[in-house]
């Protein structure tokens, strides 16, 4: 079975003959995509087929790495405004906190009220408690609700001693 090539527009041919020189001369416009592509482009550009997990990394540098807002949304003012939000909103986030890494939540800070409203929720893993969580985020002025995920504590097998909580952002 041929391909019938008449059903498609005159200038569809001048893509394979048009030389290489002129080709690059003209930009590709990101914005002129239809609405429907572009944001199936920007999903796929801002989300992480794993959670991101804060705080992991014991050295500042490379825990920056790990939670740096996709490249997408550092390109320009327009597409920050339009990724962004995506961003948080699409992936899953995890907070380790253990002696040996940096505080996580100077990251939770350091987002916005705003961003952190996106998240709504984000799952945290700790040693310290309960109220220990609660008290700590009512003095850094966020409004927060701190739980265990199911109805009691519940260990992370990987990590024994510590507690698995959800934090919702209000």
């Amino acid at each position: 079975m041929e391909a019938d090539f008449s059903l498609l527009n005159d200038d569809f041919e001048d893509v394979f003959h048009t030389p290489h020189q002129i080709q690059l001369r003209t930009p590709f416009r990101l914005l002129d995509l239809p609405p429907e592509l572009w944001l199936r482009i920007c999903e796929f550009a801002v989300t992480k087929p794993t959670a991101i997990r804060v705080g992991k990394e014991p050295n500042p540098e490379d825990q920056m790495a790990v939670v740096r807002q996709p490249a997408i949304t550092r390109a320009s003012r327009l597409l920050r405004v339009e990724a962004l939000p995506m961003f948080y909103a699409l992936n899953t986030f995890e907070m380790l906190h253990c002696f040996g890494v940096p505080c996580p939540r100077k990251w939770i800070t350091a987002i916005g009220t705003t961003n952190r409203q996106r998240m709504k929720a984000m799952l945290m893993i700790s040693s310290c408690d309960l109220g220990f969580w609660e008290g700590s985020y009512r003095r850094a002025s966020m409004d927060v609700s701190v739980e265990f995920p199911g109805s009691e504590p519940s260990p992370v097998p990987l990590f024994t001693g510590f507690n698995m909580f959800k934090v919702s952002f209000n």
